[in-house]
């Protein structure tokens, strides 16, 4: 066909609008219904952790009630962040972390970075010196911190240390090695904080009383005016409640009333608050859900606008530094190369939200201290994003996003809140020491847990589709986190006391129960194996067997998938040449009465005892198929992991 022919078909105008009608919210929601065979919308709702109802579908009328919703960057509530100027629209610090007692010198590699994350150890953070070894690096030796940073060139590249208890002789230390090289010191930027409330959270003790730390915060403030550094020295440390298993709005909640806190601290010991805002650092966790990260930055400016409006500041002294790393909620142990993945999506998140500076820890921090290929990965990451991806080109990329401006108001409404209910009792520092923070937290966490167990939520190659055949070394758990509960220690006098938040992975318990069985199988030289019972032809099992071998595959048993018994009798026969530890019947409900019995009581007469699970719950049957021998029901919704529990305990091995 010619393309006259073609072009004489066409009209001259095309409307799209009365072409392709817009669609209706009920012409979606009927569609919805109609595609799900009648279920009602109301049950496509999802609840989150934050007790926010998620809907399938948003529209533009979802905007309606969102007063933010036409702000501008740099303007109103900050929701959209304040970077207006064009060659800054998306810019992010790369604060790759380097920790002090696995570096003795920053190689040049490093140096050239534009930002580095010092990480203290515990001891250095709590100045509890007694504990630090000679060969370990030690704030207060300046030879050690003048070969640490010998390389780095200050004027290119920021610095980020929690300081711990004491930033005294860190900025000492600075000032020293910057004098030492004839360079201004004021070339000096980035935060030497100090974060007493968030060590008091993470580690349950502090050394020295709240009120003398406040004292030589307030030195250092004088400390960095004469000297004309632009240094953030008050920390707050959000990501110990993140890292705790706390949700979006109790990390956001806990980190602004800690923020108030210092505020009134500060206020008491003579300071105003506008000379304390500017000194503040927030560092959050970012987890592994996508939107829900992103709204939790954006509402985190929009609660520190509303906290500095309720002071009377300017909006030109309230800028909120956000500083972002990644949770180690998610990661995992088995299948670590997924942590990649998740670190990814977790730093995209970290940008659209609008962080001023990002930490990508290594995917296999979790289980050892990082190799080359780990930390090469982390900073590589912020490098694929900024240019391959060009995420740094666009001013809140997530804004105008029917979903997201109303996860971002919803978030902001519930942690202002629950961060009204904090201050109404005491405010940070009293609900912390009574414990009613961590009592939240592990409600929380009891849901995560609850949900995980039964495979609501999932993490790849851990309670789902795990991969039987990787094996680890059982001593990689044997490592102590970093948020040891120190105060039962009787040789660390504390001054200060509170019970510290637990640090919470979601994979923890599946890994402990994973290698466990291991260790059986290592000690009786053999792979417990797990034989799958698929009765009749593939479409009566093909859909249990599939469930079944990925509910148990978790937990590392040899999985025998055969091709179907026509008869029980074959099954014995495969029985008796493989010797299974489990076996599970996989059919249909119709098929059950008839094969149940009879294959539970041919393996009494043979006197084997394997346990015996049923792909399954018919309601009605379960007290009499108990009866027969069934020890286990597997069926969707089911707790997997008190599930394999009890099974692997009744094969011997020892949890």
């Amino acid at each position: 066909m010619s393309e006259e022919s073609v072009s004489q078909k066409l009209p001259k105008n095309v409307d799209l609008l009365s072409d392709f009608p817009v669609a209706s919210f009920d012409l979606w929601k009927e569609k919805l219904t109609q595609d799900l065979k009648g279920i009602p919308y109301e049950k496509l709702l999802s609840r989150t952790y934050e007790g926010i109802d998620l809907k399938p579908i948003y529209t533009i009328d979802d905007l309606t009630n969102i007063p933010f919703s036409n702000d501008l960057p740099g303007s109103g509530s900050f929701v959209r962040g304040d970077r207006i100027n064009k060659e800054k629209i998306c810019a992010w610090k790369h604060a790759q972390e380097v920790l002090d007692h696995s570096k003795k010198q920053l190689t040049q590699k490093e140096a050239d970075s534009n930002a580095i994350h010092l990480t203290l150890s515990r001891d250095n953070l709590l100045n509890i010196n007694s504990n630090i070894a000679e060969n370990e690096f030690s704030i207060s030796n300046y030879e050690n911190f003048r070969s640490l940073f010998n390389s780095v060139d200050f004027r290119k590249t920021d610095i980020y240390i929690n300081a711990g208890l004491s930033q005294t002789q860190i900025l000492n230390n600075f000032k020293k090695l910057i004098g030492d090289e004839n360079r201004e010191f004021s070339c000096l930027r980035g935060s030497i904080e100090s974060a007493p409330l968030s060590l008091l959270a993470q580690y349950g003790g502090l050394t020295q009383p709240v009120s003398e730390i406040i004292a030589e915060m307030g030195s250092s403030f004088e400390f960095i005016k004469t000297n004309n550094i632009e240094l953030k020295t008050i920390g707050i440390q959000a990501v110990v409640s993140q890292n705790a298993g706390a949700s979006v709005v109790e990390e956001l909640a806990f980190a602004i009333s800690e923020a108030v806190e210092y505020l009134n601290l500060f206020h008491k010991a003579g300071f105003e608050p506008e000379q304390i805002l500017s000194m503040m650092k927030f560092t959050f966790g970012t987890g592994g859900n996508f939107f829900m990260e992103i709204a939790k930055l954006r509402s985190a400016r929009m609660l520190w606008r509303n906290i500095c409006d309720k002071f009377e500041i300017a909006p030109t002294q309230s800028r909120m530094s956000i500083h972002s790393i990644n949770s180690s909620v998610n990661k995992t142990i088995f299948d670590p190369y997924v942590n990649m993945l998740r670190s990814t999506t977790e730093t995209f998140a970290s940008i659209a939200g609008g962080a001023d500076i990002i930490t990508v820890l290594p995917f296999d921090k979790v289980y050892k201290n990082p190799d080359n290929l780990g930390q090469r990965i982390a900073k590589n990451t912020h490098v694929i994003l900024e240019e391959e991806a060009h995420v740094n080109s666009v001013i809140d990329p997530a804004g105008g996003s029917y979903y997201v401006e109303n996860l971002t108001k919803e978030i902001a409404e519930k942690s202002w809140e629950l961060f009204q209910f904090i201050e109404q009792n005491g405010g940070y520092l009293v609900n912390l020491q009574n414990g009613k923070l961590q009592e939240m937290v592990e409600e929380t966490v009891k849901k995560r847990r609850a949900d995980f167990n039964k495979r609501k939520s999932v993490l790849v190659g851990t309670n789902m589709y795990a991969n039987p055949k990787e094996t680890i070394q059982s001593d990689l758990l044997s490592n102590k986190p970093n948020n040891v509960n120190l105060s039962g220690q009787t040789d660390i006098q504390f001054l200060e006391k509170a019970k510290p938040f637990k640090e919470f992975r979601l994979a923890s318990n599946f890994e402990k129960l994973r290698l466990n069985f291991e260790e059986f199988c290592k000690s009786k030289n053999e792979k417990s194996k797990m034989l799958l019972a698929t009765m009749g032809q593939l479409k009566d099992f093909k859909a249990r067997a599939d469930f079944s071998r990925a509910f148990f595959e978790p937990v590392g048993f040899e999985i025998l998938y055969p091709n179907g018994f026509d008869t029980t009798e074959q099954l014995f026969d495969t029985i008796g040449e493989n010797n299974p530890e489990v076996v599970v019947i996989c059919s249909t409900d119709d098929k059950y009465p008839e094969i149940v019995p009879e294959i539970t009581a041919k393996i009494k007469q043979k006197d084997i005892s394997p346990v015996v699970v049923l792909a399954g719950y018919p309601k009605d049957k379960i007290e009499e198929y108990k009866r027969y021998g069934i020890d286990e029901f597997i069926y969707l919704g089911a707790d997997v992991f008190e599930i394999n529990s009890r099974i692997l305990k009744a094969i011997g091995v020892e949890l």
